[in-house]
């Protein structure tokens, strides 16, 4: 999501006094919204729409927020969107089965609105959040971690396959969409929403990653390492190594000498 793009919200709401009392509050707060009257009709906008969140009543004709919410979670097109389910239902069976359904937030009616206002806040800021963390790989494993099981398992993947073609510096999208299965459109919605980067970009944070890792042993040369990892231009890899670390190969190397 770009700075100066507006958060964007699917609103799944059969009651049209209360989604049009959402809509207004939430296009007041900066969001831009789409209104679906059930789960079916709101799964199918989920994909053209491509929302940052969800919030869905339960209690809804053809499809009801706890399906809607399990067919979300269940596709990898569509795992990464956090959704916040509404209910009246009371007590703790119907609470555990939103959860059960991979729900984010569970918000009881009647609910406040400020109260709403700051989960959905809290959701779109934690994605954010760890958006930042992938950007600059600070801790892959406990920032994937934080994802959820298909995510999780979607990155890995991601990761391991870059991974075994480190060193071939002719490894490029195409190649990477299609030992992946997926496609470069898919591969990039979803790398975007759930680590801000775009595939050339999360590629190339791998590479410059396990650079690091090799820098930190002290048994490579900086222009090895290069190579290693699939950059077949040294003083490229140092340029693109300093704007992620903000430190040149060269001073990790200095330090590691100096211990």
């Amino acid at each position: 999501m770009s700075k100066s793009a507006k958060p964007k919200i699917l609103l799944v709401e059969d009651e049209q006094n209360i989604a049009r009392l959402f809509k207004f509050n939430l296009s007041k707060a900066g969001y831009e919204i789409a209104h679906a009257i059930n789960g079916d009709e709101g799964f199918k906008m989920v994909k053209s729409f491509e929302p940052d969140l969800i919030i869905s009543d339960i209690m809804m004709p053809r499809m009801d927020g706890f399906a809607l919410c399990n067919a979300v979670k269940d596709s990898i097109e569509t795992c990464h969107i956090p959704i916040i389910l509404l209910t009246s239902k009371t007590g703790d069976e119907s609470r555990i089965e939103g959860y059960y359904k991979g729900a984010d937030v569970y918000v009881d009616k009647p609910f406040n609105l400020k109260e709403l206002d700051l989960q959905v806040r809290n959701l779109l800021r934690s994605r954010e959040n760890l958006r930042k963390h992938f950007a600059k790989f600070a801790s892959l494993q406990e920032t994937v971690s934080q994802l959820g099981n298909k995510d999780q398992m979607f990155i890995r993947n991601l990761t391991e396959t870059v991974q075994k073609h480190l060193d071939d510096g002719n490894f490029d999208v195409d190649m990477f969409c299609r030992e992946i299965n997926v496609s470069r459109t898919l591969m990039h919605m979803k790398l975007k929403k759930i680590t801000g980067l775009s595939t050339t970009e999360f590629i190339k944070n791998i590479r410059l990653n396990e650079a690091r890792k090799m820098l930190l042993e002290g048994r490579l040369t900086v222009s090895e390492i290069a190579y290693r990892v699939g950059f077949n231009d040294p003083a490229y890899f140092s340029k693109s190594f300093k704007k992620l670390f903000n430190q040149t190969p060269s001073a990790i190397v200095r330090g590691v000498l100096n211990v």
